[in-house]
């Protein structure tokens, strides 16, 4: 313990010398004369990482000015305080990152760093007064600061080029921003709040300009769509339809995206021949805005959230970690081949736990029934897919609820809770039991719900697990 002690106030002790002569250890580091491990300051350490990263000597060279400079006049800003609070501990995000950030575009810098004084002791508006100095001769609005913080990536060196662009006097709409501009759009991203970052600023122009209103054009920043910007094609016409839609309460807008990301970009969880899990297409890949009804479109949104709440998740995890403390629950993954009669090909058939709340979740989403921790108690149940590769596509046909304690089974159900014990003709009636027709199973799944039950009898005698009341418990 003594000698503990003794080594932090060794190392306590140089931190303080290497702090009070940090023009010096600057000056080594560049030089490399000195290791990484001998640095014993954060910021040190951040500044060495920095030059290890400049494969050119004269940003090297760069970096070095202006950190001496910054070190005689604004001592301050030479700090691992962060640069911008709204993206927090992340990698990039500290005042001496952003120095960084600024020597590597030393190219474009218009004015010489030495001729720069700081007005006031404010770190951060040192660092926007330092960054105008280096780059802009026109105005900058104040969301472009965060550039400098987004750290080292080419997404990251994209957007320090807007703001060299911008501060150049160029037009918005004429680099390369990942949003399409109108001029409307580029006018309210230069008026966009301060607090925002330059990807939000771009999402608020475009939010406005689709003549959306500051709630709507918040609520879409605060989701995905705030910092993401793939696939910009398709959500540029979900923000379009959305700003139309007088009458969404803006609390919609992040779950709708959830909700349509899942639909079009999410893969989908293919259980493979030896038991794995393969990704495949996700549910919906072709799925557009074009005669999108809001009434619809939120009735899909709310069944679809119905099977993420926090019950289910927490349900799912107490089934996990049974599965592993249980024997009783011990049922293994199923794999068999068949020859369809009908067409001649060969049907692939798996029956797959689910066991983890997405999969529950896809699960219920695919199958058009209500699969959640309100219709079965996941701690006492072991949930199965049913599911057929038939062609190209593939295909889940019976969703199975066995009871772990006295393993039998106690649902099985097809799609839009159709019931595959008996003859699955017409339409399928929703599970309150009303008259109104919630699907229409066609031809093709009432033939492979019909094999289905044939496979699952033989899993279900191979794990010996009962099944002699199974129309009992499924009527």
């Amino acid at each position: 313990m003594a000698l503990d002690r003794e080594q932090a106030l060794q190392a306590l002790a140089r931190s303080k010398r290497q702090m009070r002569g940090l023009r010096s250890w600057i000056e080594q580091i560049h030089a490399g004369t000195i290791e990484a491990p001998e640095l014993e300051t954060v910021l040190l350490r951040h500044v060495a990482a920095a030059f290890s990263k400049f494969s050119a000597t004269d940003a090297r060279d760069a970096y070095l000015r202006l950190l001496l400079h910054v070190e005689h006049r604004a001592p301050d800003l030479l700090s691992t305080a962060w640069g911008c609070d709204r993206y927090g501990p992340r990698r990039g995000n500290t005042l001496v990152d952003g120095l960084a950030a600024l020597a590597l575009l030393h190219k474009r810098w218009t004015r010489d760093p030495q001729k720069w004084r700081p007005r006031g002791r404010n770190q951060r508006r040192q660092f926007t007064d330092l960054s105008r100095h280096l780059l802009a001769n026109y105005r900058v609005p104040a969301p472009f600061d965060s550039v400098w913080f987004a750290g080292d990536d080419p997404a990251a060196r994209a957007q320090w080029g807007w703001f060299a662009h911008i501060g150049s006097g160029g037009n918005l709409r004429t680099t390369d921003v990942p949003v399409d501009l109108t001029k409307r759009m580029a006018h309210e991203v230069l008026l966009a709040p301060n607090d925002l970052t330059a990807a939000e600023a771009l999402r608020w122009g475009q939010c406005l300009g689709y003549d959306g209103s500051p709630a709507f054009a918040h609520a879409i920043i605060a989701s995905r769509l705030g910092r993401e910007f793939e696939h910009e094609e398709f959500w540029c016409s979900v923000i379009q339809f959305l700003a139309r839609q007088r009458s969404l309460d803006t609390d919609q807008v992040r779950p709708i995206i959830d909700y349509l990301q899942f639909r079009k970009f999410e893969p989908q969880e293919i259980p493979g021949p030896d038991g794995g899990v393969d990704l495949g297409p996700a549910l919906e890949p072709n799925l557009s805005m074009k005669s999108r009804s809001l009434p619809k479109l939120l009735a899909r949104v709310d069944r679809w959230r119905a099977t993420f709440t926090p019950e289910m998740i927490a349900a799912a995890a107490e089934l996990a970690k049974s599965a592993t403390s249980t024997s009783k629950r011990t049922m293994a993954f199923y794999y068999t081949e068949e020859e369809d009669e009908t067409t001649g090909r060969t049907l692939r058939w798996t029956i797959q736990e689910l066991s983890n709340a997405r999969s529950l979740a896809n699960e219920g989403e695919a199958m058009g029934h209500c699969l959640s921790s309100t219709a079965v108690k996941l701690s006492e149940t072991s949930i199965w897919s049913v599911q057929v590769v038939d062609g190209e596509r593939v295909k889940r046909i019976l969703t199975v609820a066995i009871d772990i304690e006295s393993r039998v089974v106690t649902q099985a159900r097809g799609r839009f809770n159709s019931n595959p014990d008996r003859e699955s003709q017409g339409p399928a009636v929703n599970a309150g039991g009303g008259t109104r027709f919630k699907g229409q199973l066609d031809e093709r799944y009432k033939y492979l719900m019909g094999r289905a039950h044939v496979i699952l009898r033989q899993w279900l005698d191979r794990e010996t697990v009962g099944y002699d009341h199974l129309d009992k418990y499924i009527a």
